[in-house]
């Protein structure tokens, strides 16, 4: 589903992106892994790399092939790995300076 461009996104969300990553990091290492992958899905790059950056959540068709590809089930991707809360704010700190809205001090 696409997001407003201001619109952040929700935890589930980024749970997904972070499993579609580290999935694809893990089978497809290296230069050149997103790519491939994307065209395993038969997606185009941009469109897989959203789903990666939590711009856009995969429909449940694309979810489907996702977890065809890499064997999983769709519990996996709800699966909140021992140190979620770290990397939950690295992300939503990345989506932020992404999108331009990095808190910023107020200057007295």
């Amino acid at each position: 589903m696409l997001k407003q461009p201001d619109a952040q996104p929700n935890e589930k969300d980024f749970l997904i992106a972070y499993h579609i990553k580290t999935l694809r990091e893990k089978n497809y290492p290296g230069i050149g892994g997103a790519p491939r992958c994307a065209a395993d899905l038969k997606s185009s790059i941009q469109q897989y790399y959203a789903w990666e950056n939590a711009r856009r959540t995969p429909r449940k068709a694309s979810l489907a092939k996702i977890e065809k590809l890499y064997g999983v089930t769709r519990d996996h991707f709800m699966q909140k790995p021992d140190d979620w809360k770290t990397i939950y704010a690295e992300m939503l700190e990345k989506w932020r300076t992404r999108v331009g809205q990095v808190n910023r001090e107020v200057e007295d």
